[in-house]
């Protein structure tokens, strides 16, 4: 078995479901982020955590159970930890403004009405 899921089965569950928001997942009065949460507000979640480690956590979705990823304690985020947050909730809407501009780009027609005279 790969050493990667062993510790998966460490992790302790309190059974409860969360909402990720726009401050990550707010889990025992405190909130954790992670960058791949940008865009997954309202997304109800499960929380799992190793005993006596609260610095990091991990996020299971509630209705599959399927891992969506690890998230760290955001009041003790290194600043790498927040450069990555706030690239990626900049690079959304970077991408999307591009989708929309090449879209506007691809519905104009190249060619022009002729007008009378």
């Amino acid at each position: 078995m790969p050493t990667g899921h062993l510790a998966t089965f460490a992790l302790e569950d309190d059974g409860r479901t969360y909402t990720i928001s726009t401050s990550g997942v707010r889990w025992r009065r405190r909130d954790y982020l992670a960058p791949w949460m940008n865009g997954r507000t309202g997304t109800t979640v499960s929380v799992r955590h190793l005993p006596h480690h609260d610095d990091t956590i991990e996020v299971f979705d509630a209705a599959t159970g399927r891992h969506l990823g690890s998230a760290f304690l955001a009041a003790a985020a290194s600043r790498e930890q927040i450069r990555s947050v706030q690239a990626a909730r900049t690079a959304a809407p970077r991408r999307l403004k591009a989708d929309l501009k090449a879209a506007g780009a691809w519905s104009k027609p190249s060619w022009s009405v002729p007008t009378r005279c």
